[in-house]
């Protein structure tokens, strides 16, 4: 479908512009595709947008040295920086000069701008990237919560997907303390069109990930998108009983409040192309009534009473048994409750454990709650 020009709502606007002569050429393909223009002092930022009749259409906005640093470092998407400020359609003629000039909103041609987080440059793609939807969302707009909400989902899932890859799966041999390092992903950039948080790759340098291979990322990121991807079959077919719809729970958008949606992407889950995985209230709710089945068939809760005996630091886990030294069973738990649970290793105390045992690969219990045993009362 042809591009309607001058676009709809444009507002005939003359920039006055006496140089468009690029600066710095940012694109080029068949020509300068993004570039700069300075002119009489102000710096502009072009992006093509098409081509008709021998005339080259373009979307111009004014723009700063340190926005365009931080276009080049990926701390800010193409998008963003062409949507920031107020925007001109600008038409060159044959001859390279300027023979229309609109001022209009970015919206009006939003079809022709790049999708939303792409950077200027595909090395600096982010490996995650969320997206978090909502009307009262924006630069001044933004509360606490709905950032708290970002990062924690993002952490909790990529940590779901990670013990459901490779604990308790038959393929050990990678520390916990070098796959905690792994999915404890740098945050990238964190951007207001709505709410965006994006994450870059763990650092090359980090000693600690060197204990684990270098197919790890490529398998959690597998892992992720058939999660993902089970949760779209799933919202198509209400019937589907698949375990892998509790790895991704965390990142559907809440039933109320400022998020509306929820949206994933990144070279982790798409290999830099294809669409983004998008969750919205409707899709969310028809999730979690199969996320209450699949939980209620899929998990059990267990609660056992004994002494804490042979703890894993490293991998967080700790064998249970009776005072006569008998194994009762192996948990695995949280950073949350690793001092607690030291505690109760070095003061021999008998203790009570609740912990969530889940079906399919991850069949160590996960200790909920741990606590001194009560004693017997005399009658």
């Amino acid at each position: 479908m042809g591009l309607q020009w001058p676009p709809a709502d444009a507002v005939e606007d003359n920039l006055n512009l006496t140089s468009v002569e690029p600066e710095s050429v940012l694109m080029d393909v068949d020509g300068p595709r993004i570039f700069t223009t300075r002119d009489r002092g102000l710096l502009y930022l072009w992006f093509f947008i098409d081509e008709a009749g021998g005339r080259e259409r373009f979307l111009v906005t004014p723009t700063s040295e340190r926005l365009l640093q931080q276009l080049d470092a990926g701390a800010v998407s193409v998008r963003e920086a062409l949507t920031l400020v107020p925007a001109w359609a600008v038409e060159l003629d044959c001859d390279g000069e300027v023979s229309g000039c609109w001022r209009i909103p970015a919206e009006a041609i939003s079809e022709r701008l790049p999708e939303p987080g792409l950077t200027l440059n595909p090395e600096e793609e982010p490996l995650l990237r969320l997206r978090l939807e909502g009307a009262g969302l924006g630069p001044n707009g933004v509360p606490a919560s709905v950032g708290r909400m970002a990062f924690d989902s993002a952490y909790s899932t990529l940590k779901n997907v990670a013990e459901y890859c490779f604990l308790d799966g038959g393929r050990g041999g990678r520390p916990l303390n070098a796959l905690k390092r792994l999915i404890d992903l740098p945050v990238q950039r964190v951007a207001f069109s709505s709410f965006e948080v994006s994450f870059g790759k763990p650092a090359s340098d980090d000693p600690l990930l060197a204990e684990v291979d270098e197919h790890a990322l490529v398998e959690l990121g597998e892992a992720l998108s058939r999660a993902l991807e089970s949760a779209v079959h799933a919202h198509n077919q209400p019937s589907t009983d698949d375990e892998q719809l509790l790895l991704i729970q965390r990142l559907l958008p809440p039933r109320s409040g400022a998020v509306e949606a929820v949206s994933v992407s990144g070279s982790l889950v798409t290999g830099g192309e294809g669409r983004p995985y998008r969750f919205d209230r409707e899709m969310a709710s028809t999730l979690r009534k199969q996320i209450k089945r699949v939980a209620h068939e899929h998990t059990a809760t267990v609660s056992r009473e004994g002494y804490v005996r042979e703890l894993d630091k490293d991998r967080q886990t700790f064998t249970l048994r009776t005072s006569e030294g008998k194994d009762i069973a192996s948990f695995r738990f949280s950073d949350e409750l690793f001092d607690i649970i030291s505690d109760y290793f070095q003061d021999d105390v008998e203790v009570f454990v609740f912990a969530r045992k889940s079906g399919g690969k991850s069949s160590t219990p996960e200790v909920i709650d741990i606590a001194d045993r009560a004693p017997e009362r005399d009658e």
